[in-house]
């Protein structure tokens, strides 16, 4: 598998780069649509191995809405078409789809259509992200930070919907672990994972060989499955050489 860490801090990109990752996952509404802050990400990527700047998480911010009575899908396709042009001159090839606060179900509105929306929604980011030889894969989110698409099952029947050969599902550790989601299922769902997200199960910091968690079993149910793709630290870490060489060595351990 292939090692990355979730940072959009240039000097981060270079320290992450230096350390031996093998890919970064840029923040995309925060930096990415920074129009401040995208010259310097586009200037660094050039600098780069391609395919360096291999992913993005933080995909949509709160509004266009995705779900609910404000949806806005044209809206939406117009931020996409922006934010998916400029993913694509970093050189991101995976999309991360979790996006809880455009996607979550407004109190009292129907599931049944918010998941039409959602859908559609996919089907969206799936025509906006061929153009550019980019995927789509759909991020389960822990129930606290949203109420719909929390398990790494439901995330594959979404993908299956949306049926689209550039979409997939996504699984992060954290979330599994916030959920109380057996990582057992990773085995059999692994045929159908794009990519994947890890970090302490109750900090959300930075996995380590002492803090009680068993990320083995983690790596493990995903190789039996057959998944050699990829996978991505997110989450708080002290970004000094020595602390991010240690995370990079223990994730490759495994």
């Amino acid at each position: 598998m292939k090692i990355g860490i979730c940072t959009s801090d240039p000097k981060q990109i270079l320290l992450a780069y230096e350390l031996g990752y093998d890919f970064v996952e840029v923040n995309n509404k925060g930096d990415v649509m920074n129009d401040e802050k995208y010259p310097e990400l586009l200037a660094l990527s050039k600098k780069l191995p391609e395919g360096f700047f291999y992913s993005c998480n933080c995909l949509l911010a709160p509004s266009p809405r995705i779900t609910g009575p404000d949806a806005d899908p044209d809206g939406l396709r117009e931020y996409c078409e922006k934010s998916f042009a400029r993913l694509a001159e970093l050189g991101v090839r995976m999309i991360v789809f979790g996006s809880s606060d455009a996607k979550r179900i407004p109190e009292g509105f129907s599931r049944e259509v918010a998941t039409e929306q959602i859908i559609n929604a996919v089907r969206m980011f799936s025509d906006i992200a061929e153009k550019y030889g980019q995927r789509v894969c759909i991020e389960p989110l822990r129930e606290a930070e949203c109420n719909c698409v929390n398990t790494v099952d439901e995330a594959v029947e979404i993908a299956a919907l949306a049926d689209r050969a550039n979409v997939g599902a996504h699984a992060d550790y954290y979330h599994m672990m916030q959920n109380g989601e057996k990582l057992s299922k990773l085995t059999t769902l692994a045929k159908h994972i794009m990519h994947t997200h890890i970090a302490s199960p109750c900090k959300r910091n930075a996995p380590s060989d002492d803090d009680g968690a068993d990320y083995k079993y983690f790596f493990d149910a995903l190789r039996r499955g057959g998944y050699d793709a990829t996978v991505s630290f997110e989450g708080s870490f002290n970004p000094t050489r020595e602390d991010m060489r240690e995370m990079h060595d223990y994730l490759a351990s495994l």
